[in-house]
């Protein structure tokens, strides 16, 4: 799989999903540069949705704008397609699979009867990355510290989500969790 294919399957994948909604003046609200207005829904030029909730304003960034932030955080194109893919299978219905009838360095990723190969490396990582259901945040990170390309791109996950104003809860989690990968890599 190329950086383009991973960009590509990830707008599609995540297409219709939004990242949490930030409060805007409404001010901001009123001179946003509008694609579409539907009641009291707003699509940007960008793809960005603006909203009215109980005469508050809101403001989403398209989901795949996360994951390609992330893969601007890295340098290699391996990091960049499973920094792209970091949360397809957590979030989307794409299904990733191990070697089964493909050259054994192969896995595939699949998404709306689209598949594409990845190395073994970048399916390890991207398994390794995807939170299971009900699984705590630090068993969790407790497997993401099994592989160190895992490593690097959740740190980047982290700096990012970090950067998208979270809650003192989520502050909390994302400094320890980064303090713990930190001194995991080596």
């Amino acid at each position: 799989m190329t950086v383009e294919q991973a960009e590509k399957l990830c707008i599609k994948a995540h297409k219709g999903q939004y990242r949490k909604a930030k409060e805007i003046t409404k001010a901001n609200y009123a001179i946003l540069d509008i694609d579409h207005y539907y009641e009291n829904n707003v699509i940007l030029n960008d793809g960005s949705r603006a909203y009215i909730q109980e005469d508050r304003y809101f403001l989403q960034k398209p989901y795949h704008i996360h994951p390609f932030a992330v893969a601007d955080m890295m340098t290699t194109d391996e990091e960049k397609i499973v920094a792209l893919l970091h949360d397809i299978v957590e979030d989307t219905t794409a299904t990733i699979k191990s070697n089964i009838g493909i050259p054994s360095n192969m896995s595939t990723i699949e998404f709306d009867r689209q598949v594409e190969l990845l190395t073994k490396k970048e399916f390890t990582a991207i398994n390794a990355l995807t939170k299971k259901d009900n699984e705590g945040y630090f068993k969790y990170l407790t497997r993401v510290v099994s592989n160190e390309l895992a490593i690097k791109v959740k740190i980047a996950d982290i700096i990012h989500n970090i950067s998208d104003n979270p809650t003192e809860k989520q502050k909390e989690k994302y400094y320890k969790g980064i303090k713990f990968l930190l001194s995991r890599l080596k």
